[in-house]
């Protein structure tokens, strides 16, 4: 936002803080302090930079414009040093020096109204806006942050704050929406390829029905086709399940954990072996979340990798378990599908080359209502999740500085100036005890 200026002119300026003055003081008195607050926010509220395009700048290299304001929303801009000037119309991008701004005006600012805007690195202003926030844990709850942001601008503060503030609720339903992204992208990929095999295998199928002249199949036929459909949608189920193993045994293994991609429950695991695979997943989550506020060597974060590190044997042994048997059974499902694939082939040529592409596209239709539930499935959970974070009192425009503090001042001063008056009034009460004790002798 401009900070606001006054018409270049050292008599101007000074008349325009004299006549200042009798409105301080009547507030003091009166109360009037609220009033007077909200009428600086509105000046602050003038003129916001809507946009900004800036060139790479040193580190503690700083930019001064003075922005004075026309008629018909129009502005000329200038650069002090070394000295530019360039007019722009609001709303619209205007170029000066190594900076492209863009202006908004609301109807406060009048025709003449000068303004100042100040440009630095941003590195710089990162760093300052570091040193300038504050969070602490509350004293009385544990769960409770508090967030304050000092600045000289009361509305650039609230806006910046509660810009801070959306960005960690997003943030933090982002890490914990990660794994169900993850597979909701991967679902999606698959329900595509799979979409392109079902309409490519029942295009092919039409053309061969209406090229031979061959419609229906047998009923010996169509249960042959019916008990590989059952099997190869289930081999596919099954391959889909060892795949997730496979991922989730890489990232338990490599410790992975900032990419989880999830791990799936083991289909025909104990109770007590679930109830590691659900701890350590939620253990796994805790660590994603909480690394948005801690650094890896905080107590925290360590403490959780022990967790992790302790129930990291077992998992590794419960999901390597559960994928030997994924394997064995798809061996098995294999096997089951060449002996009938055989007995397919037994059928006359018309009939057999009618059962595949029926078998093609049954299978593929399959396949496809499976993935499209699943990923319906994941879309609920992911609408599903919000930010273990909620906030409770928004940020709010100050209505008074922090600093100075007048009270504190004025209070400090006092107790100063008697702590002086009496060693004043002590040194002079003693030399002029000398002095008459130098006379009488």
């Amino acid at each position: 936002v401009g900070d606001p200026r006054y018409p270049s002119g050292f008599f101007t300026l000074i008349f325009h803080r004299l006549a200042k003055i009798p409105k301080l003081i009547w507030g003091r008195l009166t109360g009037w302090r609220e009033e007077r607050e909200f009428s600086r926010r509105n000046e602050y509220r003038r003129i916001i930079v809507s946009g900004a395009n800036i060139a790479p700048m040193d580190y503690k290299a700083r930019i001064v414009y003075r922005l004075r304001v026309g008629e018909n929303g129009n502005f000329t801009l200038t650069q002090l040093k070394p000295r530019k000037t360039a007019s722009g119309k609001f709303g619209e991008p205007v170029k000066l020096g190594k900076a492209e701004l863009t202006l908004q005006a609301s109807p406060a600012a009048k025709a003449g109204d000068y303004f100042k805007l100040t440009v630095v690195s941003r590195d710089f202003a990162v760093d300052e806006l570091a040193r300038a926030l504050t969070v602490v844990r509350s004293a009385m709850d544990a769960n409770h942050i508090l967030v304050t942001l000092a600045g000289q601008n009361p509305i650039l503060a609230q806006d910046v704050l509660r810009c801070f503030l959306d960005d960690y609720l997003s943030l933090n339903r982002e890490v914990r929406a990660r794994d169900t992204e993850q597979m909701l992208t991967y679902l999606q990929s698959e329900v595509s390829q799979i979409k392109d095999e079902l309409e490519s295998a029942q295009a092919e199928l039409d053309a061969f029905r209406e090229s031979a002249g061959v419609f229906n199949l047998t009923a010996e036929g169509q249960q042959v086709v019916d008990l590989l459909t059952d099997l190869q949608t289930n081999l596919n189920h099954t391959e889909l399940y060892a795949s997730e193993l496979t991922r989730a045994l890489g990232d338990v293994r490599e410790g992975r954990y900032g990419g989880f991609a999830g791990i799936p429950f083991p289909t025909t695991a104990e109770v007590g072996q679930s109830e590691i695979i659900r701890r350590f997943s939620q253990l796994v989550q805790s660590r994603q979340a909480q690394l948005l506020y801690k650094t890896p060597q905080h107590p925290d974060i360590v403490s959780l990798d022990e967790q992790l590190a302790g129930l990291r044997d077992q998992v590794i042994s419960i999901l390597q378990a559960d994928y030997d048997r994924t394997k064995r059974r798809l061996t098995e499902t294999r096997g089951k599908i060449a002996k009938l694939q055989g007995k397919l082939a037994t059928f006359p040529a018309l009939q057999s080359k009618l059962m595949r592409l029926q078998l093609a596209v049954s299978v593929s239709s399959e396949t496809y209502k499976y993935l499209k539930g699943r990923e319906a499935d994941a879309r609920i959970v992911l609408n599903s999740i919000m930010p273990d974070a909620e906030v409770l009192d928004p940020p709010s425009e100050p209505w008074k500085c922090s600093r100075p503090d007048y009270r504190l001042n004025l209070g400090t001063g006092l107790v100063f100036a008697l702590v002086l008056g009496l060693i004043v009034a002590f040194v002079g009460a003693g030399t002029d005890v000398r002095r008459l004790t130098s006379g009488r002798r």
